[in-house]
């Protein structure tokens, strides 16, 4: 908050949670945009899982009246796509002087809510991508373990597909750098050259 450059370098990354990031979302903010939301099938599996969820997770009661009116909706409607979380326009009060510019890394290992914070950072007017494509993994995300019966394989499906679809395919397009960069070049110098010469702030 007290310098005018930043760099965050998000190579490799391949999502987790998108609750990593809060904290610096109000370090991108600059304008208000459109955050789409997602839908989950309202499988056997879900419902079980999201059951499991409330009785085992050790959450706040935001979080618990969230999980159960999604798992009414899929009762509700069972074998059906249900809204999980709606669309909406991500909004702060305050755009905040520092960091001035911010250069962000990607490459093809970020993915999943990596990507997620990307779709966040490019938004900003603050902000410009350098490096690579990324490797296209959040339009159906939320992704949990399931094990085969009887044998040690398993395999993570999936509970969500993004209202993106089928116009705004991440997983198909990538998300894009503003600025390409080769193997053969010092990513961080070449962040560090931008942040000098940008004009986007």
């Amino acid at each position: 908050m007290s310098t005018p450059y930043l760099v965050i370098d998000v190579r490799g990354n391949g999502g987790g949670s998108d609750v990593t990031f809060a904290s610096i979302r109000p370090l991108l903010y600059t304008n208000p945009f459109k955050r789409f939301g997602n839908d989950i099938m309202a499988s056997k599996y879900n419902i079980n899982s999201y059951e499991e969820s409330l009785r085992e997770r050790d959450i706040n009661e935001e979080g618990r009246v969230w999980l159960q009116k999604i798992l009414q909706r899929m009762k509700d409607n069972p074998g059906k796509l249900v809204v999980r979380s709606g669309d909406e326009i991500a909004k702060l009060d305050t755009v905040m002087l520092y960091p001035r510019k911010i250069a962000v890394l990607i490459n093809s290992g970020c993915g999943s809510s990596a990507e997620e914070f990307l779709l966040y950072a490019k938004e900003s007017k603050k902000v410009v991508l350098l490096g690579q494509p990324t490797s296209g993994t959040l339009d159906y995300s939320n992704i949990t373990p399931r094990e085969f019966p009887g044998s040690v394989f398993k395999i993570s499906l999936p509970q969500t597909r993004s209202h993106r679809l089928p116009d705004f395919s991440i997983d198909r397009d990538k998300i894009k750098p503003n600025v390409y960069l080769t193997d053969d070049q010092n990513w961080i110098e070449e962040a560090v050259k931008q942040l000098k010469t940008s004009n986007r702030l």
